[in-house]
């Protein structure tokens, strides 16, 4: 019969009384009855336990999810009709609201001039710098 001990003073007071000769170590449970993993070997098959079919199962998933949306990321558009520009040189007190609104014909958005503007210069912002030359579209 295995006795175990939850503190030192109870151990050191049970040897001093002299109830046992000497004190049993507290062991943990061999290594032969630890929980396996992933792969249960019985009788020469493989078997997976549930933690293994989980992760190959998530595996599974992930690996269609990229094949579905991976491939929609990596395409490209077809290549567009060429437009025609001509080249402006920003000056000084020029805005990118007022160089749109100068060449957008009436009845149509400047908005609209300012997102032609910024895809052709590829710019994101509206900052313009003296000197800068910008791509306008034609017509």
């Amino acid at each position: 019969m295995a006795m175990t001990y939850s503190t030192a003073a109870h151990v050191a007071g049970a040897r001093t009384a002299g109830a046992r000769t000497a004190a049993r170590a507290v062991t943990s449970r061999p290594a032969s009855a630890a929980r396996p993993t992933t792969v249960r070997h019985v009788g020469g098959h493989v078997r997976l336990t549930q933690r293994g079919r989980l992760t190959i199962f998530l595996t599974a998933v992930a690996v269609c999810l990229l094949a579905v949306f991976g491939h929609a990321a990596a395409s490209a558009d077809a290549p567009s009709a060429p437009t025609e520009v001509s080249v402006h040189v920003v000056v000084s007190g020029e805005t990118l609201w007022s160089v749109a609104r100068s060449m957008t014909p009436a009845g149509s958005d400047v908005r609209d001039t300012i997102i032609q503007i910024q895809e052709l210069n590829g710019i994101s912002g509206s900052d313009l710098a003296i000197g800068q030359q910008l791509l306008l579209p034609v017509g």
